[in-house]
């Protein structure tokens, strides 16, 4: 893993005075006092924006990642369903597909055409894999998902193959380790 790191930009504290530093350190009557060099002073500019030392996550926590679609998905119909997680790395662990959608099948009615994180796909070739390999019932779906960096999109495409052809939402969620 790389170093962690803040952007920053102007910090004000208050009202400056004669002895009070301003943006990172610096001195706000740099000109007045005739020029030098200070500290995050570059060639007597100011700099607009910095990079700091952050601290480095602590611990990773489970966390869930909802992917779900409220509206109907019809029978031989597509729903892709984006997330995107705001910690600094998140790795999939699990994904869950209830079986509250269609009380006949249950996860068996839909089929995973994909699944990606970021650009790629985490299947080893196209193709589509029957929804119940994620029934919430199962053991264990044994799936290994590369790490999700912050904002980076995860996105899970599925297919109703059941019979109600008024459609069926799809409930669903991903279980994973998130650095915090």
């Amino acid at each position: 893993m790389g170093q962690w790191v803040d952007v920053v930009g102007q910090q004000q504290s208050g009202i400056p005075t004669q002895h009070s530093h301003g943006v990172y350190g610096g001195h706000p009557h740099h000109q007045a006092h005739g020029g030098g060099q200070h500290h995050g002073w570059i060639d007597g500019f100011r700099p607009r924006n910095l990079l700091v030392d952050a601290p480095p996550p602590q611990r990773a926590g489970r966390e869930v990642l909802p992917m779900s679609v409220d509206g109907p998905i019809l029978p031989t119909q597509s729903a892709q369903i984006t997330a995107r997680p705001q910690r600094v790395a998140f790795r999939p662990e699990r994904v869950f597909i209830s079986n509250a959608s269609d009380a006949t099948l249950g996860a068996a009615a839909f089929l995973v055409n994909d699944i990606k994180i970021g650009n790629r796909s985490q299947f080893s070739q196209s193709g589509s894999i029957p929804g119940d390999m994620f029934a919430s019932v199962a053991i264990d779906s044994f799936v290994s998902f590369e790490t999700a960096q912050t904002a980076m999109d995860i996105v899970m495409v599925v297919t109703y193959i059941g019979a109600n052809s008024e459609g069926v939402p799809f409930y669903g969620a991903i279980i994973g380790t998130a650095a915090i």
